[in-house]
């Protein structure tokens, strides 16, 4: 069981199934990656260059554009034979009788549903499976800290410690930097 439909979710669930296990993947959002479609990261860093084929779907050509992510993740499980839902919540872990992870109870629009599991990937963003199990987080350290976010559209800000880098990216179908 994957939990989280980001990239890598989607990576770990596809490579799982092509290994000859029976994978399912489930995400609390309406599609597939999360990391990339919804913050709008659609290109590759330098030093984030990679060679997997999926890499290369992804993101050629460039712009990457969120719908194209999307089917491309989407092909990418069919074709690996991976069963996958949207909108599903993980609530709470199954555990066996000696008290190991063995699945997870999910909430959808179809109501609470369990699903066994003999191994469970948290592909989430913000490691909710593992919460769940009670990992142990530190709080978020204190003092300054830095902040990215992409912003599409309208002009860029101009104030102290803000840094703005046009990108080359053609998001309205017009070629403009």
């Amino acid at each position: 069981l994957v939990v989280g439909g980001t990239t890598g979710g989607v990576a770990a669930a596809a490579q799982a199934a092509r290994a000859g296990a029976r994978v399912v993947l489930i995400t609390r959002y309406p599609y597939l990656g999360e990391d990339v479609c919804a913050t709008l990261r659609l290109w590759v860093q330098p030093d984030q260059q990679g060679d997997s084929p999926l890499m290369r779907q992804l993101f050629d050509p460039l712009p990457a554009r969120p719908m194209h992510v999307k089917r491309v993740l989407d092909q990418w499980l069919l074709e690996a034979d991976v069963r996958f839902f949207f909108g599903c919540y993980p609530t709470e872990l199954l555990r066996d009788a000696q008290g190991n992870i063995a699945g997870v109870v999910m909430a959808n629009r179809g109501g609470r549903q369990a699903v066994l599991a003999k191994v469970l990937i948290d592909a989430t963003e913000r490691a909710t499976v593992a919460r769940l199990a009670g990992a142990g987080f530190a709080p978020y350290p204190a003092g300054p800290a830095e902040f990215r976010r992409v912003v599409v559209g309208g002009e860029p800000p101009t104030a102290a410690g803000v840094e703005v880098r046009r990108l080359p990216l053609d998001w309205f179908g017009k070629d403009q930097p």
